[in-house]
């Protein structure tokens, strides 16, 4: 397999215009937003009601075009969400659902700090063997999305921005539209002198979509940052999170077949690989 992907990839380069770079350093870290709870990253909290909530995510440029207006990268994005509930220990947990949204996008940079990101994410919902209502186990929940987001930075000290979602294809049947507002705080700014670099901040989000009805979701984080959420270079982050969720289910299966909403407190670790 390892053959055939350097296999691959070596014929890819050579077929590739000379402006287009293979595997560039990813610049992905500055169009994601700490407001939003399930953006692509990896997490291991705890919240009330002795529950858990896990997450892998990662991204990989796979192309740019550093001679282009804008520095286009190509990104492949994805994440899986997992939603835990306690067996009665802190260490023993049934997992009762996972999410998975794989994505292409084309993320370039417009200038004067401001930044587009737009492209195409696929999205299931699955339930687990630990789920407490196993009606869920078997309905299909697929989506398929065309998205794009503009955010901008103001110096190092605040990203503000929003996403336009709609689902071309979805099963079963939800409002199409979807849309988000978000704003990174930095009081101190991006290089704080605290001790180890940490960075204190405030992360809000705003979420407008629904099933039968539009409904409003909101998620506010206080965190640490230790790595680099403004800079260009990409570094690997370490966050250590509390905040709160209050807004439509944030499991698919639940949020789709249930018309479930959920509000929930939750602290623990979020990491950017």
């Amino acid at each position: 397999m390892r053959r055939i992907l350097c296999l691959g990839l070596f014929l890819i380069a050579g077929a590739a215009p000379a402006a287009v770079t293979l595997l560039p350093h990813t610049r992905h870290h500055l169009f994601q937003t700490y407001g939003l709870f399930t953006e692509d990253q990896v997490t291991f909290v705890f919240r009330n009601e002795n529950r858990a909530w896990a997450a892998l995510g990662d991204s990989v440029a796979l192309a740019e075009a550093p001679d282009w207006w804008g520095r286009p990268q190509l990104i492949f994005d994805g994440s899986v969400n997992f939603s835990f509930l306690s067996k009665g220990s802190l260490v023993d947990f049934n997992v009762e659902t996972f999410d998975a949204r794989f994505a292409l996008l084309v993320e370039m940079e417009l200038g004067n700090q401001w930044r587009l990101q737009a492209g195409v994410q696929h999205n299931s919902g699955h339930a687990a063997d630990g789920i407490k209502d196993p009606q869920l186990l078997a309905p299909n929940l697929g989506q398929n999305a065309f998205l794009a987001r503009l955010l901008r930075d103001f110096g190092t000290h605040f990203r503000v921005g929003g996403t336009l979602t709609y689902l071309a294809d979805v099963d079963p049947e939800v409002k199409r539209w979807q849309l988000d507002q978000f704003a990174d705080y930095f009081p101190l700014g991006a290089d704080t002198g605290w001790p180890g670099g940490a960075q204190p901040y405030l992360a809000l989000g705003l979420q407008e979509y629904g099933t039968v009805s539009y409904d409003f979701t909101y998620h506010v984080q206080l965190g640490l940052l230790f790595g680099n959420h403004f800079q260009t270079e990409h570094r690997q982050s370490l966050r250590l999170v509390a905040g709160y969720y209050h807004g439509i289910d944030p499991r698919l299966k639940y949020a789709v077949f249930e018309h479930s909403h959920w509000d929930f407190f939750y602290a623990g670790l979020m990491l950017s690989l």
